[in-house]
């Protein structure tokens, strides 16, 4: 799994800010930071600049088929924090996209993929009180792997 480390020393070669989606991909699908950059460059997103939510929404749904995964928008999640969102869902483990104001997170395996979050323990530092999917497209994507057989 890519650590945070890793995450930020790709984000000063591309001399990348405002990166927070390339950064929630790459961790959520366990990809360089370069092979996500350049997917969200196909979705619509400016060099230094966030996607629009509905471009950061299809875009991980994109990359999730593209890896053989399934994507579930979860929008009834809304009325959550993030820091509830962790507790119930993410810290038992999956694959996960959040999106709160602004703001993408992913979490793998129970993780916090994410700059603001501690890099040691995967706990949010900030934002714990961000409600999920307040001005974006989509409160939070599971990736499940496709069933067998299909």
């Amino acid at each position: 799994m890519r650590t945070q480390a890793d995450m930020f020393e790709q984000t000063m070669h591309y001399r990348e800010n405002n990166d927070c989606t390339v950064r929630a991909i790459a961790g959520a699908f366990d990809i360089s930071y370069g092979k996500a950059h350049r997917h969200m460059a196909k979705f619509g997103r400016p060099t230094k600049q966030g996607p629009t939510p509905q471009n950061a929404t299809r875009a991980v749904i994109a990359m999730a088929q593209k890896l053989g995964h399934e994507a579930h928008e979860r929008h009834g999640m809304r009325q959550l924090t993030l820091n509830q969102f962790y507790k119930q869902y993410a810290s038992k483990g999956g694959v996960w996209v959040v999106f709160v104001k602004g703001h993408a997170i992913g979490f793998r395996d129970g993780k916090t993929l994410d700059w603001t979050g501690d890099a040691e323990t995967g706990e949010v530092i900030r934002r714990k009180t961000a409600y999920l999917g307040y001005r974006a497209d989509c409160a939070a994507i599971q990736i499940t792997e496709y069933p067998k057989g299909e």
